[in-house]
């Protein structure tokens, strides 16, 4: 009878022991899932509410970089909830990894200028202010200081790849981080008006923490035997009429288009000229979301006269053999 006994006291003390273990496992796992801000970093819900990631460069070659999400993360919790403690506070959070090798999750808070994002005690502060931004550690500027984000647009038409076109004899010249596909056609013309190219698409950093889309592109594109050579031929509902222009002494027929769905902007412009019996054009082709779409200070609107400069360029390059 005593074995018995001691066998059940055995076995209710391994069951014990064994829950101890889990609600121990639990714990560290839990500990192990929070950072220095007290918030968790619940990964499956980053994934699915994630803004933006951007690129800082601050005084002293340092560097850190911010993930920005849609919701707030509450201290406590492995779910994706808002932070209901203030009724009107922002619901944003921002991730920053620091090149020191802390990381910080904060939560948004209010502001009247730009994205401000601090912890709970409000020790380590994350604000934005446009292109500019100020990291405050215990209410000064110490470690990461005139930090600036990285416009990989402005400088873009550097490092450059060169594609040469045997059928219709031309070279261009692009950016060496653009993808490039050789069998582009444009299918917004309707059936059977599909027009072949070459197309060149920025990378994904040009749309890092603004509201460019990265399928965004330039093309050279060619329709054989037209009666004429015309922007109007690759365009459809166009934003007036087509212009003749001059451009570093090459002559195009010029025309722009617009539209717009879902909260997306489409601006496209059109670049035609004649060589032989052939009218080819370049295709310039940006998509962009309305700046409205997010909350305020998280994305900034994308430099469109940067973007363009980089577009001309590629289109001037643009060289003939005999």
């Amino acid at each position: 009878m005593q074995d018995v006994r001691d066998n059940k006291l055995f076995s209710s003390l391994s069951v014990i022991g064994g829950g101890l273990a889990v609600v121990l496992a639990l714990g560290v796992i839990a500990y192990l899932s929070l950072d220095k801000s007290g918030y968790f970093l619940d990964k499956q819900n980053q994934d699915k509410n994630k803004i933006a990631s951007v690129k800082y460069f601050c005084d002293n070659n340092k560097i850190l970089t911010a993930d920005f999400f849609e919701k707030k993360v509450a201290v406590g919790s492995s779910t994706d909830v808002l932070d209901s403690s203030i009724s009107s506070s922002p619901s944003g959070s921002a991730m920053l990894k620091l090149d020191d090798g802390r990381n910080f999750v904060l939560g948004q808070t209010i502001s009247a200028d730009g994205g401000r994002y601090a912890n709970k005690d409000e020790s380590f502060v994350f604000w934005e202010k446009g292109t500019n931004i100020m990291v405050l550690e215990y209410d000064a500027e110490r470690y990461y200081i005139n930090c600036k984000k990285y416009d990989p647009i402005e400088n873009g038409y550097t490092n450059l790849a060169s594609y040469t076109d045997s059928g219709f004899r031309f070279t261009v010249k692009y950016p060496r981080d653009y993808s490039l596909n050789k069998s582009y056609r444009y299918t917004a013309l309707g059936p059977d008006k599909d027009i072949t190219g070459v197309k060149f698409t920025v990378p994904k950093i040009y749309s890092n923490g603004n509201n460019l889309s990265n399928d965004s592109y330039v093309s050279v594109e060619n329709i054989l035997n037209p009666t004429s050579c015309s922007a109007s031929l690759f365009l459809f509902n166009l934003n007036g009429l087509p212009q003749d222009i001059s451009v570093n002494g090459s002559v195009y027929s010029s025309a722009s288009s617009s539209d717009a769905g879902a909260g997306n902007r489409y601006d496209e412009y059109v670049y035609a000229f004649s060589k032989g019996k052939t009218c080819l054009a370049v295709r310039y082709f940006i998509h962009y979301s309305g700046i409205e779409n997010y909350p305020i200070g998280v994305v900034t609107e994308f430099n469109q006269n940067n973007l363009l400069k980089v577009f001309d360029a590629i289109r001037d390059s643009l060289n003939f053999s005999n």
